[in-house]
This record gives structure tokens, C-alpha cells and sequence, in this order.
């Protein structure tokens, strides 16, 4: 009797356990997700057991990313990143953002404490996407 209890129990609670993941790696219809993390300003090789992830806050900016000619430095181009920003989420050390967004082009923007370089990288998503995009290392 004790082991078939347990056994419905296991059962039960694999059930649940199924159920809440499944409704969490659910994408909403009509609709896209992107996470990643911001990967850290290192050199190309990190401490043996170091994070790759570091904490910051993420905007999800609406459009693309432009070049402007900079004024002051003959054929020398700057990116000009968009202005609407649409969403944003901090995010700690080690941990990794997650947007639920409709399909278009963004550009997912980290902003840190002063002294960091700009990371920022482009994303174009379709209905049903569920993508992996990390902000890139732009340090080295």
C-alpha cells in the first residue's frame, strides 16, 4: 500500500513538474522570445569556473541600427542605435534576460555601470521564434 502511494505521488508531481515547464517553453502565439545574457568584457579566455554572464540592465530597442558619418573625424562612421526603447529587465550576475515580443527588429541593448564598452546586438524575429541571443563581447 506504502509503495503504491508513492508511486501515485511520484507520478503526480512529474505530472505537475511536466506541466509547468511545458507552459513556461511555451511561446504566445503570433508572438517571439529571445533571452540570452550579457556576455562579460574579458579577454578571449575566462578564469577557469568564471561566469560568462555579468549583471547589467537590457533594453529591447524597436528597429535597426544606422551608421552617421562622424563630423569631427573625416570617413570614420558611428552606429546610431534606435530610441524607442519598448522593454527592459536587470538582470544579476549569471542570470539571463527573457522577452516575449511581438515578430520585428530590435536591437537588444546593455547598459552597465560606467567604464564598460556599449554591447548591443541586432535581432530580427518571426512568429514562433524561441531564440538563444547572447549580447556580444565587444571588448576585445
Amino acid at each position: 500500500m506504502r509503495d503504491r502511494l508513492w508511486r501515485i505521488s511520484f507520478a503526480a508531481g512529474a505530472v505537475v513538474l511536466a506541466v509547468a515547464v511545458g507552459a513556461e517553453a511555451a511561446v504566445p502565439p503570433h508572438g517571439a522570445r529571445v533571452t540570452g545574457g550579457i556576455l562579460r568584457c574579458e579577454g578571449i579566455r575566462l578564469p577557469p569556473g568564471e561566469s560568462p554572464y555579468v549583471a547589467g540592465t537590457v533594453q529591447v530597442l524597436a528597429g535597426v541600427i544606422t551608421w552617421q558619418p562622424d563630423l569631427d573625424r573625416p570617413g570614420v562612421v558611428r552606429d546610431v542605435l534606435p530610441t524607442r526603447a519598448i522593454a527592459e529587465q536587470a538582470v544579476g550576475f549569471d542570470d539571463r534576460y527573457s522577452f516575449e515580443l511581438p515578430p520585428g527588429r530590435y536591437v537588444l541593448n546593455a547598459l552597465h555601470q560606467a567604464g564598460f564598452a556599449t554591447q548591443y546586438v541586432a535581432v530580427t524575429l518571426q512568429p514562433g521564434d524561441n531564440r538563444v541571443v547572447n549580447i556580444p563581447n565587444t571588448c576585445i
